[in-house]
């Protein structure tokens, strides 16, 4: 479980992911803009969020809401891919 604290505006890849694993998250404060292959998700504080990371993602957070804070939770291959500098 990571809780991540996202500027607004910024994204915490610079580009989409791919990658084996699942991840859950949910939006504690601001807006997280969801890029999901060719999809694009508005989720809200109190909303969470599920995918497969082998779907091309990154989440940023939407600039005029604010900075955003999530908190996630991967599966074992999901946290090899994000925590690799833990």
């Amino acid at each position: 479980m990571v809780k991540t604290w996202v500027g607004a505006g910024a994204s915490l890849a610079a580009e989409s992911q791919v990658h084996p694993g699942w991840e859950w998250f949910t939006v504690l404060t601001g807006r997280a803009r969801l890029e999901l292959g060719d999809r694009v998700l508005v989720v809200e504080a109190g909303e969470a969020g599920e995918f497969s990371t082998m779907v091309p993602h990154r989440i940023r957070a939407v600039p005029e809401s604010g900075d955003l804070e999530i908190l996630s939770i991967f599966n074992r291959d999901g946290e090899r891919a994000h925590l690799h500098d833990a």
